[in-house]
């Protein structure tokens, strides 16, 4: 994590996560660096999964993976958050056909990083602004 803090590129191929899940990321998207009271770190909102599957409000979630400045403490924050743009969860695929979905599941997943990045933060519930607010409020002790 410091080192991805050190340059915080603007199209990872992943971004450490703790606490570790039985699972990857399958999309990192609105990825933001800033600053907390006494330290740093990087939010994004993503979706674990075990297999290929729609991205939607059910698996949706806001993190923040972030570092006091003396490196004494790791800070990880996890949020649920939604989308009026997305599926409430990830039943059905996209024009319902499973096979379909599979077979082109990596450009499924870049067009959704995109669609998810062009919208608002204030469009999301809870809004994004509002998370990262408070995630700028904490002060590690």
């Amino acid at each position: 994590l410091k080192e991805f803090l050190n340059t915080c590129p603007d199209n990872p191929e992943d971004i450490p996560f703790l606490p570790y899940w039985n699972a990857a990321q399958m999309l990192q998207t609105k990825i933001q660096c800033f600053e907390f009271k006494n330290g740093k770190g990087v939010r994004f909102v993503t979706q674990y999964g075990q297999a290929a599957y729609p991205i939607n409000n059910n698996g949706l979630f806001y993190t923040f993976q972030g570092m006091t400045s003396d490196d004494a403490y790791y800070v990880a924050a996890v949020f649920p958050v939604s989308h009026p743009s997305l599926p409430e969860n990830g039943d059905n695929p996209p024009d319902g056909d499973w096979d379909a979905f599979f077979n082109n599941f990596v450009p499924y997943i870049t067009n959704m990083e995109q669609q998810i990045n062009r919208q608002p933060d204030n469009t999301f519930n809870p809004a994004l602004n509002l998370l990262d607010d408070l995630i700028k409020s904490l002060q590690v002790k």
